[in-house]
């Protein structure tokens, strides 16, 4: 897979159409740095390459629709009405069925009056619409990079200072191999079980127990992503910590 381009159009922090230019400016500059503060936008590229592959499949959405477009409404730039909506598209080149081919991946969606969110998706093959490629597209981004995979290849300066850390290195190095074997599969389904048979005792109870054990699940579900986001915050924290504490080793030299 080579990415050509990203484009954003008010998504998170980018306002406006926002054109990412992913080609290396020759062979003798191979790589292309993105930097900048906290806030700045470098995990919302990310994680809108992640959404514009993997749409409502990618780790960071959440696990049920609602989740996911709760994220879709969350993404949309503050600055622009919910209507308007918001947009990204993926740009780049993959051997597929044996011959190199270009694809041009666009999702965009808006929030009605009613706030029920609306979500489409184009996909274009070699500059071309292809209503196939639309229609079948998880099927055919699995061809080219599986989403269990994606983490191995798709990832931020933050997991490669994780990696060079011998504290987390383990762990990091742990997912990645579950991901790669398909183990973390196992761990949602057993997740999902769970999920099932807890909708099962709560079918055989009457509406007052039922309401407040749907209260307590999603208290749960909100208390869960904000630790995850606690926990990436730490992360980001710990690594301005280690940054500052190597100027001051050097300033010291």
């Amino acid at each position: 897979v080579l990415l050509r381009e990203v484009v954003f159009e008010d998504f998170g922090v980018y306002r406006g159409r926002q054109v990412i230019d992913l080609c290396p400016p020759g062979p003798g500059r191979p790589i292309i740095l993105f930097g900048g503060f906290n806030g700045a936008g470098k995990t919302t590229l990310l994680n809108g390459l992640h959404l514009g592959l993997y749409g409502k499949r990618a780790a960071h959405t959440g696990r049920t629709r609602s989740d996911y477009e709760e994220h879709l409404r969350e993404s949309i730039h503050w600055g622009v009405s919910k209507k308007q909506g918001a947009a990204l598209e993926v740009h780049f080149d993959a051997t597929y069925n044996g011959e190199p081919t270009s694809f041009r991946v666009r999702r965009y969606w808006t929030v009605d009056a009613n706030d029920q969110v609306h979500d489409h998706l184009t996909v274009f093959h070699d500059g071309v619409k292809s209503t196939f490629m639309t229609d079948h597209w998880d099927e055919v981004i699995e061809e080219i990079l599986p989403l269990e995979i994606s983490s191995l290849f798709l990832f931020d300066g933050e997991k490669i200072e994780a990696l060079a850390d011998p504290t987390r290195a383990a762990q990091v190095t742990r997912s990645a191999i579950e991901s790669l074997l398909g183990l973390s599969l196992l761990d949602r389904l057993s997740s999902d079980l769970v999920a099932l048979e807890r909708r099962k005792r709560t079918a055989s109870v009457d509406d007052t127990i039922r309401q407040e054990l749907v209260d307590l699940e999603e208290a749960v579900e909100t208390a869960r992503k904000e630790a995850e986001a606690a926990l990436q915050d730490q992360a980001s924290c710990q690594n301005d910590i280690d940054r500052a504490e190597k100027m001051l080793e050097k300033a010291r030299e």
